[in-house]
């Protein structure tokens, strides 16, 4: 699936996009801004939210509901269980026309799903 910015004309896009995040640990509640994030996992039935510093905050949204309340031009679902920030990307393996591994900048590896590969090099203007 193209990406929305692809796909919904920019008069109708939504144009307001969660600047931050709230976690809740024990009786203490942590906010997270979007320019912390690296990308968002989904494991064991838990959406995770990882930072930049390699911290790990459980939330209460699924992958599908964090891709209507992000801003598609920063982040990306790559595969079925993880979103990733383009600032969070350090560097890409092109491993044929249709595999790509993601190395992000706190050492975290994941591949582009087949499904997703056209739309990501799109997105990425590759």
């Amino acid at each position: 699936m193209a990406p929305i910015s692809d796909i919904v004309p920019s008069s109708q896009r939504n144009t307001t996009y969660k600047s931050r995040f709230f976690s809740k640990i024990n009786q203490t509640v942590y906010s997270i801004r979007t320019n912390e994030i690296s990308c968002f996992l989904f494991e064991d039935n838990v959406t995770i939210l990882v930072t930049n510093n390699n911290r790990n905050y459980i939330i209460n949204y699924s992958l599908e509901a964090l891709e209507n309340l992000l801003d598609p031009c920063d982040f990306f679902r790559i595969n079925r269980r993880c979103i990733i920030k383009i600032d969070s990307i350090k560097k890409m393996h092109l491993l044929s026309k249709s595999r790509i591994e993601t190395i992000l900048e706190n050492g975290m590896k994941e591949m582009v799903s087949r499904s997703k590969n056209t739309a990501f090099r799109s997105w990425l203007d590759l």
